[in-house]
């Protein structure tokens, strides 16, 4: 099977159907998503995670990772549609890390700089709407990017290191 998802992955959309396309994606782009070619790609230096956390009446919540359960259904399934959730999730965690890094090119930036990004707004919304605290009474939720950046050391040693970033705290009152 890997053999054949991998040859139907180098002919693209043109030569194959579209529906059969899309079930090869599902288990090729994960290993070569960054060009056509059966090498592997550059591993990455940085991995980015979308975390809130929020306050309701009870007080604040733990810090949650919701991507992370949407991760652990895609190495169980590449066919499932967590797949689709991940990447969403995945895209939304590098977004609020360059608005982190737009930001701070800001003089004397105000919470209105960072309640004002797009990434920002899609982490609202995502809380507000979709997460298990959307029917709650939210009064207050924080965004932050936690990231693991991956180096070598002088002997070639891999090693990581976890950096977490927080946006400021959104009132909902």
């Amino acid at each position: 099977m890997h053999f054949f998802t991998v040859l139907g992955y180098q002919f693209g959309n043109e030569v194959l159907p579209k529906k059969l396309n899309v079930l090869i994606d599902r288990y090729s782009v994960p290993w070569f998503y960054q060009n056509y070619y059966m090498f592997a790609p550059d591993p990455t230096y940085n991995i980015n995670s979308f975390v809130f956390r929020v306050e309701t009446s009870d007080g604040w919540s733990d810090w949650e990772e919701p991507g992370l359960e949407e991760m652990r259904q895609h190495w169980r399934n590449r066919f499932g549609s967590a797949s689709d959730m991940y990447d969403m999730f995945y895209g939304l965690s590098n977004a609020l890390f360059d608005g982190i890094i737009f930001v701070n090119f800001i003089d004397n930036p105000t919470d209105e700089n960072w309640f004002s990004l797009p990434a920002h707004n899609a982490a609202e919304r995502y809380i507000t709407r979709n997460s298990a605290y959307a029917d709650s009474h939210i009064l207050s939720f924080q965004v932050g990017v936690k990231t693991e950046h991956h180096f070598f050391d002088e002997d070639h040693h891999i090693h990581a290191k976890e950096i977490f970033q927080q946006y400021p705290i959104k009132s909902m009152r």
